[in-house]
């Protein structure tokens, strides 16, 4: 008899073969962590593992959101070094016929640079996303155009780092410096006659506000939270949960690609837009990485989490006390995660984090190390000489 695993993920029984490893928290935002990975599980079928990848964590990874409070992490906590590359910030796209027949996205670069992509129009996809740059798909008709920087820094160090920055961003595509010579970098073209126009073009919207417009998908950080908060209910909760009316709704969340139905579903939280209260973002929130946690509440068992001090978001998981009674302190349960150096404390409770953030010890693990390294950052070089 052929043996069968339970998917967390859609909630049907599988052959044992198509079981997969999934990180319930994302490879691309740290979760591949070390040596051991407590966020991990193998019970997520082959299918569900590759289309949450593309479906729920690429939306949220590939956001407008998430994409900038990543790269505002970067250039505050990554030490600058000439092997240093670091996420752009993306802006939207250009309200402006710069050039007929294409698209322009508009992104800003480690040093305040202005870096301008211009590509084709992308294939329209029937599912309606948020994410920024090229649609997730497996269609070759995607083109990778070319950019136009322009940098300010005139720090030389940073020089490199925009560069290299850039080019790991949009490689395959044809790269101008829009204020220099041409770097003598793979990659890197003189400007042709023809682009001249534009060139000026671009110059004179610098000098001005550039007209900007820009797109979201209203479920990108729900959706995600769900997956979240049923991968920790699996995880960390009794094991009736991954069959419970609970589980199933968030497992409703994760698949229902229809707004309206999706509206419909009850899901009792806050958004990463509607932001969770005050009180409680400034709680768990760590700028130098993420917090993930599950804690009982008066509502019941909630999950909650905090990426890179900006994005806090949280999700009831269930009301059933008996699911997390002896599994899950009543101070909570956290992870504090590193994306940087793929490195976590925990489980530690509310109290432990708040002590260490305090700089306070009263519990037997010392986790003030780890937890201020959100509180000094990294020194870097200056962004203009002195």
């Amino acid at each position: 008899m052929c043996k069968r695993m339970y998917c967390i993920y859609c909630g049907k029984n599988k052959p044992a073969t198509q079981k997969s490893g999934e990180h319930i928290l994302p490879q691309s935002m740290g979760g591949n962590l070390q040596p051991t990975n407590p966020l991990k599980t193998d019970r997520v079928c082959i299918t569900c593992n590759s289309n949450s990848g593309v479906f729920i964590d690429g939306e949220f990874t590939r956001s407008w959101f998430f994409q900038n409070a990543r790269a505002s992490n970067a250039r505050d906590y990554t030490d600058i070094s000439a092997k240093t590359t670091l996420p752009l910030t993306y802006i939207g796209y250009l309200n402006s016929n710069v050039i007929e027949g294409y698209d322009c996205e508009v992104w800003t670069g480690p040093a305040g640079d202005s870096i301008f992509h211009f590509h084709r129009p992308y294939p329209v996809l029937p599912r309606k996303t948020g994410h920024v740059g090229p649609p997730i798909t497996s269609r070759i008709d995607i083109d990778p155009g070319f950019v136009i920087i322009f940098i300010v820094a005139t720090n030389p160090v940073w020089h490199p780092v925009i560069i290299r920055s850039v080019l790991a961003r949009f490689t395959p595509a044809t790269f101008y410096l829009g204020n220099g010579p041409k770097p003598e970098v793979e990659g890197f073209k003189t400007i042709p006659a023809e682009l001249e126009p534009a060139l000026s073009e671009l110059k004179n919207l610098m000098m001005a506000q550039l007209p900007i417009k820009t797109k979201h998908y209203i479920h990108w950080g729900i959706r995600f939270l769900a997956k979240l908060a049923l991968g920790f209910g699996c995880l960390f909760l009794a094991e009736g949960f991954a069959k419970s009316k609970e589980s199933k709704l968030l497992r409703r969340a994760l698949w229902e690609f229809d707004e309206k139905r999706f509206e419909e579903l009850k899901l009792f939280g806050t958004g990463f837009l509607s932001g969770s209260p005050k009180e409680f973002g400034d709680a768990i929130k760590w700028p130098a990485g993420h917090v993930l946690s599950l804690l009982p509440t008066s509502e019941g068992l909630a999950f909650a989490a905090s990426f890179y001090g900006e994005l806090s978001g949280t999700l009831l998981v269930t009301k059933n006390e008996r699911y997390w009674t002896g599994r899950i302190d009543p101070e909570g349960h956290f992870y504090v995660i590193d994306p940087s150096r793929r490195d976590f404390v925990g489980p530690i409770t509310l109290l432990q984090y708040g002590e260490a953030r305090s700089g306070i010890q009263t519990k037997p693990i010392d986790v003030r190390p780890f937890i201020n390294r959100g509180y000094n950052k990294v020194v870097q070089p200056p962004f203009h000489l002195q």
